[in-house]
């Protein structure tokens, strides 16, 4: 289960509470109990989907709750683990390159012109796209847990005591910070802003969310999505730790534990506000958008309205990643390393996959296995799925990356 499973993550001292984050929000959900696991594959409506190639990427997380999540240029696909970025081709698995560093990964790559840019411990760090070898590294006010993010020559990183920083692309020199208050207690992570019209938007741990200008940092505006209340810590947490999405109609936020809502990206102005809430993000179609809530359940829901659609709760109980779309489908992860199609019109299941080694050998020995020897066989994905056409692949915590291919 999934308590099990936070018991045996690494602690951290006090001076270190605030990167803990999100062992307190699983340790919570696992009360409900963990759901039985799926077949391991049903027959699709209009298509199939095999399993095409797997590959091991470093030893994973090693126990550490941390999404590296894959990124895609052309035919190249790059991913990391805790001390290792790999580029691989992405439609024969074939390793072009593949470098060990000295220095914690904490984040997936982002790419930048013809660099590759990741988040350690207290630093950001640029590495050559085509190598592997580091260009410059830059220090920051803390550890990075979200990816860094790029646009208009600078790249803007997030840290977990709640400085933002651009720098420059090509040197790694700071251009300018921005300061936002952090709680005690949140959860663990924070997603990586979102930039969109030379703005950027983050989400607090305050149940805030902000805009800054993307070449002074100057703040447009600071809209509140929840305030803290409750007995415990626990029940005043209200982070704004989904990812962002910027649509059309306007940008969903959710607020842990106090629901979705739809604001006006001029002002930040709340249009609608819903019961659900998310904390793996949301994806969306133009007109829809698709979320795993706080028990596992997947939800369609209108933008303009924040009406749902459906619900399909046959995964209650798992936590869920940020979805992704495929095709006429849906497509989510979870924590016991199944993958999942489901049709974007009703919400009705077409298939399900298991990430794994071709041969599966258990345990898995890592550089933590002296403290941590639960983890070894834990398969959960964190790191939502990235689609590109008929192609899927998706990386569970032990580092198994595994690419999906539809067919009719």
């Amino acid at each position: 289960s999934r308590l099990s499973w936070m018991i045996s993550q690494r602690l951290h001292n006090k001076k270190d509470l605030l990167p803990v984050k999100r062992i307190f929000l699983i340790a919570l959900l696992a009360l409900s109990g963990c759901a039985a696991n799926p077949t391991s594959e049903e027959a699709g409506v209009y298509r199939a989907v095999e399993s095409v190639w797997t590959e091991r990427i470093g030893h994973g997380a090693e126990g550490m709750h941390l999404l590296y999540t894959p990124v895609i240029e052309g035919d190249n696909l790059y991913v990391a683990s805790v001390h290792e970025i790999s580029a691989l081709n992405r439609k024969s698995g074939k390793t072009l390159w593949r470098h060990l560093f000295d220095r914690a990964i904490n984040t997936g790559a982002a790419i930048a012109q013809e660099s590759l840019l990741f988040g350690s411990d207290a630093e950001v760090v640029s590495i050559s796209k085509l190598t592997g070898e580091i260009s410059w590294h830059a220090r920051v006010n803390s550890e990075v847990l979200a990816t860094p993010v790029v646009a208009n020559g600078l790249v803007i990183v997030r840290t977990v005591d709640g400085n933002i920083t651009a720098h420059e692309i090509d040197s790694g020199k700071q251009r300018w910070s921005y300061q936002f208050s952090v709680p005690v207690l949140t959860l663990r992570g924070g997603a990586s802003p979102v930039i969109h019209g030379g703005i950027v938007y983050v989400g607090t741990a305050s149940g805030h969310v902000i805009a800054l200008d993307l070449q002074s940092g100057e703040l447009r505006w600071d809209s509140t999505l929840a305030v803290a209340h409750g007995r415990n810590a626990i029940e005043r947490l209200v982070d704004v730790d989904a990812p962002l999405l910027i649509t059309k109609s306007g940008i969903i936020a959710s607020a842990y534990q106090q629901g979705s809502m739809l604001l006006t990206p001029q002002s930040g102005q709340i249009v609608w506000k819903r019961d659900f809430s998310t904390v793996s993000g949301t994806t969306t179609d133009g007109e829809q958008f698709y979320f795993g809530d706080l028990e596992g359940s997947l939800w369609s829901a209108s933008i303009a309205r924040g009406a749902t659609y459906w619900k399909q709760a046959t995964l209650e109980g798992r936590e869920l990643t940020q979805p992704a779309l495929q095709a006429d489908m849906v497509l989510v992860g979870d924590n016991e390393g199944y993958v999942h199609w489901f049709s974007k019109r009703d919400g009705s299941k077409r298939f399900s996959k298991r990430v794994q080694t071709r041969k599966e050998q258990f345990p898995i020995k890592t550089s933590t296995h002296g403290y941590n020897q639960s983890f070894n066989e834990r398969r959960a994905i964190l790191a939502p799925p990235v689609v590109v056409d008929e192609w899927a692949y998706l990386i569970d915590q032990r580092g198994v990356l595994e690419a999906f291919r539809l067919s009719k």
